[in-house]
């Protein structure tokens, strides 16, 4: 559901978790706490006063040494309530109708009415959300780098149903990633290697121990003439798990060629395990950047989604961009709000067949807006003055990710 905009930030949703510094000089993470007012948030029905939340935290160095993080409750109407929680760096919400999933430095949380709780960890590395979904059958699942350690890089995959607590390592620096069933899949990081290879694994979220590598791959067959970056999350539709990514030329001398840099399909059939791809654009800065640097709103819709066969997102111009996965063809469905194309941070929650954007400018103005993947025609707008004032206030504590609330 989402992975989500200053230049630091971006860079590491480009990587998707390409790894984080060796920790041994870190200061030691302050215990994490539950919410302030865990007891109102635990009430039954407290969610349902809020059509969506949006999570933010201090920095990754700035959330090693304070506690400054916050869950935004947002109503219709466009009030907020905010509530104060432990931080982690690159957090993300997900959401299940009204139940909220959320992660801190050391414990998952999942308010859900009556049933909320929270299922300590324990883990001695402040970890970096990379990834986190509640799978269709009720499991809410989290992706969390922990960064190379004195034994080999750390990625680290918990899973709870509310009782149980299950959790899976995966020996490698975290890429792409997606979910089907109960099987979690995670391409390796471009960044993990020298030799250009990638490696699928798959790790059943229901039970310890159960991770396995599915196969390498190289999606660049000389990684001397070309640099591999994926862009999307793993989209998996049956047996086939797709994804995208840019070829970046590499010039004798070293240098990236940037502007001749290519977007592609990636396609791993998940029976016979074979990795085979398409040329998508030959746009350099389609998705993600543009000449002059990062553009927010095309980083939101990173991930990407998948509905009825088709892998969406939002490319640099603002257009929610439709990528038809068996053509290898792509169709803009129309533009974002100018507010969102604008704005200085901006955050994607997709459902179904609708994508909502929370986009903050800056300078006091926040607004929610909800789209159709149908057409990409606009469902409704919400202004968010409090949240727009209060961020004006408090650049320093990033907009990590937002969810939608409701069914």
């Amino acid at each position: 559901m989402i992975r989500s905009i200053a230049l630091g930030l971006t860079v590491l949703l480009l990587v998707a978790g390409c790894g984080q510094a060796d920790k041994g000089n870190t200061p030691k993470a302050p215990k994490a706490a539950t919410p302030s007012g865990w007891s109102e948030l635990t009430k039954p029905g407290f969610t349902d006063d809020y059509v969506a939340a949006a999570f933010f935290s201090r920095d990754s160095t700035a959330a090693m040494a304070t506690d400054d993080a916050y869950l935004a409750f947002i109503k219709s109407s466009g009030a907020v309530k905010m509530e104060k929680v432990a931080p982690i760096q690159n957090g993300i919400l997900r959401s299940r109708g009204q139940a909220l999933g959320f992660d801190s430095e050391k414990d998952t949380f999942l308010i859900d009415g009556s049933k909320s709780n929270a299922i300590r960890r324990g883990e001695k590395n402040v970890p970096t959300g990379h990834w986190a979904s509640f799978t269709n059958s009720g499991w809410d699942v989290s992706v969390l780098n922990v960064g190379r350690l004195s034994d080999g890089y750390l990625t680290e995959v918990f899973a709870h149903d509310g009782s149980r607590l299950v959790r899976n390592e995966i020996r490698d620096v975290p890429g792409a990633t997606g979910i089907s069933g109960d099987n979690l899949y995670l391409m390796s990081s471009g960044s993990s290697n020298t030799d250009g290879t990638i490696s699928l694994y798959q790790t059943d979220v229901t039970k310890q121990d159960s991770t396995k590598q599915v196969l390498e791959f190289r999606a660049v067959p000389d990684p001397t003439k070309g640099a591999y970056s994926s862009i999307s999350g793993l989209q998996i539709v049956d047996s086939a798990a797709w994804f995208t990514y840019y070829v970046t030329p590499i010039a004798a001398d070293g240098a990236y060629l940037t502007k001749k840099r290519t977007l592609h399909l990636g396609r791993i059939d998940l029976s016979t395990k074979k990795f085979t791809e398409r040329l998508l654009s030959q746009q350099p800065y389609l998705l993600v950047d543009g000449p002059k640097g990062v553009v927010p709103v095309s980083v939101a819709g990173l991930d990407g989604h998948l509905y009825d066969g088709q892998m969406y997102t939002i490319n640099t111009a603002g257009q929610i961009m439709a990528i038809d996965l068996e053509r290898a063809t792509t169709a803009n469905l129309g533009k974002v709000s100018e507010f969102a194309r604008n704005s200085f941070r901006v955050m994607a929650s997709w459902r179904d067949e609708q994508l909502t954007l929370l986009s903050i400018d800056g300078r006091g103005g926040a607004k929610l807006e909800t789209y159709s993947l149908k057409d990409g025609s606009s469902v409704s707008t919400i202004d968010v003055p409090e949240l727009g004032s209060w961020y004006a206030n408090n650049f320093s504590t990033l907009p990590w990710s937002v969810t939608t609330l409701g069914n």
